[in-house]
């Protein structure tokens, strides 16, 4: 490792290794912790007997195939592997046997000592049994001298047993296998490269894009450095770039300016978030893009500059005073998100009821509708700060309805988000109180950009509520209707209170 990255460094490495320090400290994982998996906040995470019991559960449940004569098996065959008489010769199997129950329990007992990552999220829960693969082959062991041991005392004098127990030794792996190649087939699964390519896409050529999410920084790493896609993006990990090593980093970036040695929550040695932004910004004009959220909390970046989603991102802008027209931004990131949506035409998003919580697949959908709620959010919200100022606001709060009604339809936790509720009900009242519309003025169109995506059309929830001419009524009294019904949903929330226009 050291030599190869002494010969060939590259951007995006972990570490710096090319010293004797730098490569110990790389060894010994010492920037997540040396032998643990966790680096965030571990205060409330399981102690070993928990994380113990759910070993035991998966063992018996989804490792079983759910069958019980299986765990029963593991359970008769660690029995028999324990010492029974200590008076009987020591043999090569006995010793052997000794060795994969001590090598079981040490595992079990050491790893779920100083594993530390939580387990009541489902995705940190998924990645903590990734490491039951090496208990999990010894307890196959167990399993298999437990089975033995059975069933060489069921068939003993009695031919038919033995026919019938050898048939069901030949069902159970072709069961197993049968649901296992089902549950692991991922030869379709393209979700994230249609994900990283609706990133890169759409960004403007030889942009900086900072990432703070593994799955975005992984997938879109892959994209670039294998298959050379959207190469003139220069992409930084900000987790990365908050090390002290990354200070050996920068001569790999060309064109970027460092202002300090790494990205810290305060200046010293290091830079903070806005420092950086302001030694980069005039060189890259607004080609500046964040994926994810920033590492520290950064007041002075706040004032002086906004991230405005764009697409699966967001787009670095300062606050000059006037900001950004928000007719512009809308033709604008609409463009973005017909790119975005493009690259999801063939599979569509992953599907929920088999890429569960805890998948990586089922935080795409997560990202798309989170950006989907963002995009609509801010396009209200420059909408209404431009009302009275003689600006068409209308189409824009018409396109931020749609967009949070199909977001209410498709995702349950927006659903039942107070946020997105208040934010709805607030542009129906828009619509009711709009001075570009009269009794007989029709509502403005809205484009379908989504169409395509996965066998089902998109906007099809929005059929069953959405103003039509057809309707017989005027799109105000429709739009006061539908803002009666949301508004009453909203203050029926729990936490509803807690925002501002509660009870108005």
């Amino acid at each position: 490792v050291p030599i190869f990255a002494s010969l060939y460094p590259h951007q995006g490495s972990w570490g710096d290794v090319t010293s004797f320090r730098g490569f110990i400290h790389h060894l010994l994982r010492r920037d997540y912790g040396t032998l643990q998996l966790y680096s965030g906040d571990s205060s409330d995470a399981e102690a070993m007997l928990e994380r113990t019991l759910h070993w035991l559960v998966n063992l018996g449940s989804e490792q079983s195939a759910n069958n019980p004569v299986i765990f029963a098996f593991f359970l008769v065959g660690c029995s028999s592997m324990l010492p029974q008489d200590s008076r009987a010769r020591e043999t090569t199997s006995i010793t052997g046997r000794r060795v994969i129950v001590a090598s079981l329990m040490f595992y079990i007992v050491v790893f779920h000592s100083l594993a530390n990552l939580p387990l009541s999220n489902p995705l940190h829960f998924a990645i903590h049994s990734r490491f039951w693969m090496h208990p999990n082959l010894l307890a196959f062991v167990a399993i298999g001298i437990g089975m033995s041991k059975l069933s060489s005392t069921y068939v003993r004098r009695s031919k038919k047993k033995a026919q019938c127990l050898a048939v069901m030794m030949a069902l159970m792996p072709m069961h197993s296998a049968k649901r296992g190649f089902k549950y692991s087939d991922e030869s379709s699964n393209v979700h994230f490269d249609n994900y990283a390519r609706s990133v890169l896409e759409p960004l403007p050529r030889d942009s900086l894009l900072l990432i703070n999410w593994d799955q975005q920084w992984t997938s879109i790493r892959y994209l670039q450095e294998c298959e050379g896609f959207r190469d003139d993006i220069t992409s930084i990990n900000l987790s990365m770039m908050s090390y002290p090593w990354f200070g050996s980093k920068h001569s790999l970036y060309e064109g970027i300016t460092f202002p300090g040695t790494h990205y810290t929550p305060r200046s010293g040695s290091g830079f903070t978030f806005s420092q950086f932004v302001d030694a980069n910004y005039g060189a890259f004009a607004k080609r500046i893009f964040v994926g994810g959220s920033l590492s520290y909390p950064d007041a002075t970046f706040d004032q002086a500059y906004e991230l405005l989603p764009f697409g699966m991102v967001n787009q670095v802008v300062a606050n000059d005073g006037d900001g950004p027209d928000f007719e512009d931004y809308q033709h604008r990131t609409k463009g973005v998100w017909k790119q975005v949506f493009r690259s999801y035409h063939a599979s569509g998003l992953p599907d929920a009821t088999r890429y569960t919580e805890r998948t990586w697949e089922h935080t795409i959908a997560r990202m798309v509708y989170d950006s989907l709620y963002s995009r609509a959010t801010t396009l209200l919200d420059m909408s209404i700060k431009n009302e009275g100022f003689d600006r068409h606001i209308l189409p824009s709060i018409a396109e931020a309805i749609a967009w949070l009604e199909l977001l209410a339809a498709y995702d349950e936790k927006l659903a039942s988000s107070p946020s997105l509720k208040k934010n709805l009900g607030l542009a129906y009242m828009k619509i009711v109180q709009s001075k570009e519309l009269n009794s007989s003025s029709p509502l403005p169109v809205v484009e379908d950009i989504f169409d395509g995506t996965g066998n089902t059309p998109f906007m099809l929830p929005l059929k069953q509520y959405w103003w039509t001419e057809e309707s017989g009524v005027d799109c105000k009294a429709w739009a006061s209707e539908r803002w009666n019904v949301v508004w009453g949903e909203f203050l029926d929330m729990d936490g509803a209170e807690t925002l501002p226009d509660y009870g108005q």
